[in-house]
């Protein structure tokens, strides 16, 4: 379970179990260390790299351990004054998990050809809700290739495993997610401003609930793209996007019967990079996508698509990131429920030391659900409203130590009051690299 809200299409974040840590040692570490550490270890979304780009890092082999704890007042994402005993005896509305890590990063390079490894396994364990003790982690493995002067790529996979988010699972089980996927791009320089770019994604997501598992799905994702560099900070481009996506089984709704939520998915979009000086940059794509459900009378969208993202760097050690969306989406633990995204986020970091980093992000979101999902007839289709803030610190007491704090508040308002909740998560944690 991760501090951001549940991962969607391609993101990943995993919300933060905890491990068997009984030893004294270990709980007067994460007393006194803060932050989030090991989990918030990222891996690195795959793409092409321009041949223009700077040489290739050295090679490393770094090792990783970590502990680390999180309280969390809402684990099960339920409305106010919710019985939980009225689900279960053994559910408890809040509680405090701890884990251990143990993780891997490494880059090598050869003859322009560089590989890289990620990887980390993550013992969970919870105080109270201790049925529901996992193992998580992440993995990932990668080939940047480079074949003469203009053409290079990227081929890859990746996996997770994750206990599933509760905040769209009114099943209170433990569910575990396991998502894997493989990928391969591939970019070809035409002349000194042209670049053509390919790319394919093959990802499967399985519940380890049995309940769940109607869920499990295959997605295939393909995109062309050109781009076009104006001036050395200015690059325009198009991007065409087609998806299929096939799950395990069919839903049945009280009154239609089955629904059969195989879909296929098409977007053509185009896309603005533009630097406003040294210390600003201002991205933009706008597009449109449709989605049809050939065995389903129900579920079809079109419409327009949308983001822009402003960077201003005022000084060396501050930064601002703002950015507006509007997007057909979903979470990644319930891939089949899609809706219209709209929303805005901004985001200040200040750096005060080579030692010391510091972040905020607040954001608001408005999600109108398409009717991919069980309704009954004459139900109104689920309107969500999300927003958040979060604050983060980093501190690098020596090189090999680093200490996080991670404070996070989120609360959901819907059509439908069994969705709604508010939630506060605390995080401390501890990572030493060797």
């Amino acid at each position: 379970m991760d501090l951001a809200p549940p991962a969607r299409g391609g993101d990943s974040p995993i919300r933060i179990p905890r491990p068997n840590v009984k030893s004294p040692f270990f709980r007067i570490l994460l007393a006194a260390a803060a932050g989030l550490g090991p989990w918030a270890h990222s891996i690195a979304a795959e793409g092409t790299h321009s041949l223009a780009a700077e040489e290739q890092p050295p090679r490393k082999l770094d090792f990783f351990v970590g502990a680390g704890a999180l309280y969390d007042d809402n684990l099960f994402r339920q409305p106010s004054g919710a019985d939980l005993s009225a689900v279960a005896a053994n559910l408890h509305r809040d509680d405090l998990i701890e884990r251990l890590t143990a993780g891997v990063d490494g880059t090598w390079t050869l003859a322009r050809q560089t590989f890289e490894l990620q990887a980390h396994g993550d013992g969970n364990r919870f105080e109270h809700n201790d049925q529901l003790n996992n193992v998580s982690g992440k993995a990932m493995g990668s080939w940047d290739w480079r074949l003469g002067s203009r053409l290079s790529g990227r081929l890859g996979a990746d996996y997770a495993r994750s206990l599933a988010d509760f905040a769209n699972n009114l099943v209170l089980v433990k569910d575990v997610l396991t998502q894997k996927s493989s990928f391969a791009s591939g970019s070809y320089l035409l002349g000194n401003r042209w670049t053509l770019t390919a790319d394919i994604r093959w990802a499967s997501i399985d519940h380890g609930a049995e309940i769940r598992q109607v869920d499990d799905a295959n997605i295939r994702t393909q995109k062309l793209g050109i781009a076009f560099r104006l001036l050395p900070s200015t690059s325009v481009g198009w991007n065409y996007r087609h998806a299929n996506a096939n799950f395990a089984g069919e839903q049945l709704a009280p009154v239609t019967g089955a629904f059969d939520r195989n879909y296929d998915e098409s977007a053509s979009v185009f896309w603005l990079n533009y630097a406003l000086g040294s210390k600003t940059d201002f991205n933009l794509e706008g597009g449109y996508l449709r989605r049809n459900y050939p065995n389903a009378a129900i579920g079809n969208y079109s419409g327009g698509t949308g983001r822009a993202t402003l960077t201003w760097r005022p000084g060396a050690k501050t930064q601002l990131v703002v950015t507006g969306w509007r997007d057909l989406t979903a979470y990644i633990d319930a891939e089949s429920n899609y809706f219209v995204s709209t929303g805005a986020r901004i985001a200040p970091t200040w750096t005060p030391t080579e030692r010391i980093s510091t972040s905020l992000a607040a954001s608001w979101e408005r999600q109108k659900y398409i009717g991919s999902e069980l309704i009954d007839l004459g139900e109104p289709f689920r309107r969500d409203t999300v927003r958040s803030v979060q604050a983060g610190a980093t501190y690098l007491p020596r090189d090999p130590l680093q200490l996080d704090l991670t404070l996070r508040h989120e609360q959901r308002g819907s059509n439908r009051s069994a969705l709604t909740y508010k939630d506060n998560l605390a995080i401390l944690g501890v990572r030493f690299t060797f």
